[in-house]
């Protein structure tokens, strides 16, 4: 029999308190292991579909909000919790935007609004991105349609500067649009 999660065969001591404790321990371990696979299988399947978001976009007469970041940045970290997440809660971006982050990473598959799989640093690189974070707004063909908000210093006239890029913004999915 293999190695497992088994209570101590001791004393009577041994088998009601370090026993249940063992047990627990390793009960705990098997949850943060499944935990960790569960979400590395979401993380995998999570790539972001950009030609759906510009079907929805185009349907919505939404712009989208392309955030483009790098994973440890901690510039992009702050800017999710302190803008990007209270105006999600505010409801902000339902109803007047899509908001979609990009990973700026050679090894994060994207789907581009062509329907061709690219990666974040490609589509980054597309795009001109030229730090982290950076935020586009863009039509659902992918379109720059408003001011780009380049980096991040705090979450007073960010938030103000980006809900009025939005506001601005104007959507127009046909193809003979100007550019």
């Amino acid at each position: 029999m293999a190695p497992a999660c088994t209570a101590d065969k001791g004393n009577k001591l041994t088998r009601r308190f370090i026993a249940p404790a063992k047990n627990l321990r390793c009960l705990t371990s098997a949850l943060v292991l499944l935990l960790a696979i569960a979400t590395a299988a979401c993380a995998a399947d999570s790539r972001p579909d950009l030609g759906e978001i510009g079907k929805a976009s185009c349907r919505q007469q939404q712009p989208i909000v392309l955030v483009f970041s790098l994973p440890a940045c901690p510039f992009c970290i702050r800017l999710r919790q302190e803008v990007l997440r209270p105006l999600e809660l505010a409801g902000v971006f339902p109803g007047q935007a899509l908001l979609q982050e990009v990973i700026w990473d050679p090894n994060r598959a994207v789907r581009g609004f062509d329907g061709e799989m690219t990666n974040g640093e490609r589509l980054a690189e597309g795009y001109q991105i030229p730090i982290s974070p950076t935020v586009l707004l863009v039509d659902g063909l992918g379109r720059e349609i408003g001011e780009r908000l380049i980096g991040y210093s705090g979450p007073d006239y960010y938030s103000l500067k980006l809900e009025q890029t939005i506001a601005a913004a104007r959507v127009d999915c046909s193809s003979s649009a100007s550019d």
